[in-house]
Formats: structure tokens, sequence, C-alpha cells
């Protein structure tokens, strides 16, 4: 999952600060292929990339922060490459541009066409496209000024998988923020008791750390004193937009599709094969804010921990397991499966993620089974697929959706007469070997 990044504040050492910071603190973790700024000027903004991690770039503050302008908006982006582009470069880190219409965009999460076809066929002619790009396209075509809103909900219709994104319409030089399912968190900023404006970030406990790194050394520069407010959950499935007086205006609702089958082309080496080290959290309040935020419809969550880390790890790694086990999974595929369905992966799982795995991802893998064969027709595909395994040689099982273009993610939802096929070419395979070696 990438790590969104949105400051809409009226204060240039703040934005120099407070960027900066927050750039790195989303990208110290697995969140370190490539990132970008979109900066606002009274042209048609800036775009500046790179394909390192921010928090290994030794300058860092001069690259992105010397193209900061007073009272600029900034749309910012640190990348964990997706399993369609396993190459990682500047050009595919976000912000994109769509050149025609000037539309701007950022995204976190995975998505592809529901119309599986037509996935295969953009895979195959346009590999070097990343997802984000993709949709940016299909966005643009149909894009009518001034209805970014009606663009987005009759786009997303065309695609299922996770998303949040950050968007500027040029055009109108309007600035929409855009929440599926993929978190977005928000706080004010005060300067001397004085609201200047807010920011977004996808992580909670990254943007929190930022704020308070920027509020502690902020005497340091000035002589005021820098605060921000509660941190706050936008409401999900949520387009909102930003006014001339800089507060989030909900103008529409927009639906997450759900992605529980897909087809597999990645590179292997990009997926975690360890389980969870990060700290699972567990919902326990949701209640609405008062009106007068400057979000109106968002929500507040409020979350509490396991007792200890021993304890965290465990809740996590037993629902891993016991989900690998049903299916017949690798750890691989497990976790190939939780990413392109809604971003997350098994070293750095969230409670969205455990929840999502548990409503979403589980119920739809059993409702697939039952309607097509059952659990008869289930085991048979999971004998078939252990043998596959072990005749194949495979050091990743990923390696397999890539060579065989028409096999299903994950296996199941393939025929058993493909998976005969996929057996029979390993079966001939070794036995050309072995009398090669003889």
């Amino acid at each position: 999952m990438c790590q969104l990044t949105f400051l809409n504040v009226k204060n240039k050492a703040f934005l120099e600060s407070y960027l900066v910071t927050q750039l790195i603190m989303n990208s110290r973790n697995i969140h370190q292929d490539g990132a970008g700024v979109f900066i606002s000027d009274e042209k048609a903004g800036k775009i500046i990339k790179t394909e390192l991690a921010p928090i290994e770039c030794s300058n860092v503050a001069k690259f992105f922060g010397e193209h900061i302008i007073k009272s600029s908006k900034v749309i910012a982006h640190v990348r964990k490459a997706s399993s369609r582009v396993s190459e990682i470069k500047a050009e595919h880190s976000h912000p994109f541009r769509q050149k025609k219409h000037n539309i701007v965009l950022a995204h976190n999460g995975t998505l592809e066409f529901k119309d599986k076809t037509r996935q295969k066929v953009i895979d195959t002619e346009f590999p070097d496209l990343i997802d984000s790009q993709i949709f940016l396209e299909v966005l643009a075509d149909r894009y009518k000024v001034g209805k970014m809103a009606d663009a987005l909900v009759e786009t997303m219709k065309l695609f299922t998988g996770k998303f949040a994104f950050l968007i500027y319409e040029g055009k109108t030089k309007k600035y929409f923020i855009v929440r599926g399912k993929a978190t977005l968190h928000f706080a004010e900023v005060f300067l001397s008791e004085k609201n200047i404006g807010f920011v977004i970030n996808t992580s909670k406990d990254d943007l929190e750390v930022a704020l308070h790194i920027t509020a502690q050394t902020w005497p340091l520069h000035k002589a005021s004193k820098l605060t921000y407010g509660e941190i706050e959950l936008l409401k999900e499935e949520t387009i909102f937009e930003l006014d001339k007086d800089g507060l989030l205006l909900n103008v529409g609702k927009i639906k997450e599709n759900i992605a529980y089958a897909t087809y597999y082309r990645g590179s292997a080496k990009y997926w975690k094969t360890e389980y969870p080290s990060t700290s699972p959290k567990v919902k326990t309040s949701v209640k609405k804010l008062t009106d007068g935020t400057g979000t109106p419809n968002s929500e507040i969550t409020t979350e509490v921990l396991p007792t200890t880390a021993e304890e965290r790890l465990t809740f996590a790694s037993k629902k891993i397991k016991a989900f690998l086990e049903e299916f017949t999974l690798t750890i691989e595929e497990g976790d190939a499966a939780l990413f392109t369905a809604c971003g997350g992966t098994f070293s750095g799982i969230v409670p969205q993620d455990l929840e999502y795995l548990e409503k979403v991802l589980i119920p739809k893998y059993k409702e697939f089974i039952t309607e097509n064969g059952g659990m008869f027709a289930f085991r048979k595909k999971a004998k078939k697929w252990k043998e596959i395994r072990t005749v194949s040689l495979a050091l990743n099982v990923l390696e397999l959706y890539s060579k065989f273009p028409l096999l299903e993610f994950p296996y199941f939802f393939s025929n058993i007469s493909l998976l005969e096929e996929v057996k029979l070419f390993y079966t001939e395979l070794n036995k050309k070997n072995l009398k090669e070696g003889e």
C-alpha cells in the first residue's frame, strides 16, 4: 500500500518543514520504491519525482522543498510497487499528469479492469504502464470540465480494487480528495491558535509523528507556537472537494468494487514472505464529527492495541495461518492475494487488512467455491496444485502464475483441466531433462 499526503496550509515555512518530515516518515518501512510531489503555482504546477525512497536521499529537503511557494497546496506520494510493473524508476513514481486535460493524480491501492479479457489485453499491449496510469487515461476519456466527481464515479464502475486518490483538476484549479476503503487521515494545523489549514496522510501513525516532530522543532525557527488538532479518519467511499475557503466538502459517493480474483503477472521477488511484525489494532468506537471542523461527514476512529508485542504478533499470525491452510495457499500466494485485494501485505498488516481478509476476501473465496463444484471440486484442485508445486520445482510459486497467462489467481479459480495441463507440462519437461542428463 502506498502513502498519500495532501497539504493545504497557508505558511511556507510549515510546508517546507512538514513535507520533508512526512516524506521521510512515509518511506521508513516498506514504501521505498520512489516518491513524487505536485506543487501548485500560477501556471500548470510542478511535478518532481525520484525513484529513490526519501529516507535514503541525502538532499531530500532541497530536492522537494525548494519548489514550495507561499500558500501552495501540495500532493505528495511515496510508492510501494505493485505486482503489475516490477521495474522501479522515476517515471513510475506518482503523481501522474494527463496532459490533454491537465489532470494530476496520485493513487494508493491496486486497480484492474472488471473485464478480465480487457485487462489481459492491457497487460500485453502496455506492459510498462502501472495501474494508476491506466486509470488516469480512462478517467480523462470520461472527463468533462467541472464534472470531475461524475467522471470518477463512471470510471470506477469499470475497475475493481482498493483505492484512495488525490486529484488536481487543472482546468478549474480544483482539488479532490477521494477515499474508497483505503485510509486517509486528516488533521488541522494551528499557528498561535489560529487555523492555518490542514494536512492529510494515509498512515495515522506516520502523520502523528511527522506533525509532532514539526511542532517540536518549530521554536528553533519561529517564535510562534505550532499545534495540531485531533487526527480524524475521512469517511470511506466519499469524494471531497476543496472549496475556495479551504474546507473539504462532501460532493458525492463513490463505490469500491471488491477484487477477490486477479490475473497475476507480477514479479515474484516483490512479495514478502514473513509473518507480520507490526501491531494489529482493534477498532473500538466511531462517532460523527460536529459541524465547523472543515471536514463535513468525516469520522473519528478510536483504536486500542492487544497487551504485549507477543500477543499482537500471535493475534495476526493465527488468522493468516488459518487463511492459508483453509485455501491451501503458500505464504507468497496469501500475501499476493491480500495485496491485490486491498493493498496490504503480511509484513506490514494493519487492522483494516485483517478485517478485509475476514469479512470480504474469505467469504468471497467460499462463495466462489460453493458456486463452482463445492468442496469436492476444490479439494481436487488443491491436490493438483500441490502436485504442480512439487513437480515444477518452483522456488516461488508466484512464478507459475507469471509463466502461464491463462492461469487464474488464486489457482482454484482455474479449471481443473488447465491445472492438469500445467502439471503435464512440468512432468514432460522433467522427463526431457532427465534424458538429456543421461
